[in-house]
């Protein structure tokens, strides 16, 4: 976010501009929440990949899972074109079981991969498409280095509860809500933490 501030040439004019923001959590001050942002231990890793209009959206949910679980993740901005440069070396380590988040007709479950993993050793590592639904969409089916990951997905067992951005249909998630689904088959004790963040966030 402070490289991409850093390169703007006009101001970044967002829904609520004229609020008085935390730097951190971008909530208005009166809601922030860093006293709940304490680092956190994940079992698995986490690859985020961020669509570049979301880099600077104060409404964006993919920051608190970098927030939470800094040591466990990965952040990139991505592009259709050219590949972030540490990527691959993330994706091809012989050491990490490396999926994608999206719900394709062959989506492997939660429980299957993490079973998969535990046998083989191998760290599971998810990638999350860090954008609008209909962004996340074209980055699954447009981004030829993406192309042959397997991909996850969470069974949503409710409506989603983000309620600053209208959802294209009933399963689309926000993507700490998609994060929260999947940990709470891979580690219940960091769904809950980060679905604390989320609830007091979606609050704010």
């Amino acid at each position: 976010r402070q490289e991409r501030l850093a390169k703007a040439t006009k101001p970044f004019n967002a829904r609520g501009a004229q609020l008085v923001r935390c730097e951190r959590c971008l909530l208005a001050v009166p809601q922030c929440i860093c006293n709940l942002l304490n680092p956190a231990q994940c079992k698995i890793d986490w690859i985020l990949l961020m669509h570049r209009d979301e880099v600077l959206k104060p409404t964006n949910t993919g920051r608190l899972i970098a927030e939470l679980f800094p040591s466990q993740t990965h952040i990139f901005e991505w592009s259709r074109t050219e590949t972030p440069a540490g990527i691959e070396e993330l994706i091809g380590d012989p050491k990490r079981r490396v999926l994608i988040v999206f719900p394709s007709e062959h989506a492997m479950t939660p429980c299957t991969a993490n079973l998969q993993t535990t046998q083989s050793q191998l760290r599971l590592t998810l990638i999350l498409l860090d954008g609008t639904w209909k962004q996340a969409r074209k980055m699954f089916n447009r981004t030829p280095w993406l192309a042959g990951l397997t991909s996850i997905s969470p069974t949503p067992q409710a409506a989603a509860q983000y309620t600053l951005r209208k959802a294209a249909h009933a399963n689309c998630l926000s993507t700490a809500e998609a994060a929260i689904l999947l940990l709470q088959d891979l580690d219940p004790i960091a769904a809950r933490s980060l679905g604390t963040v989320f609830s007091q966030f979606n609050q704010g």
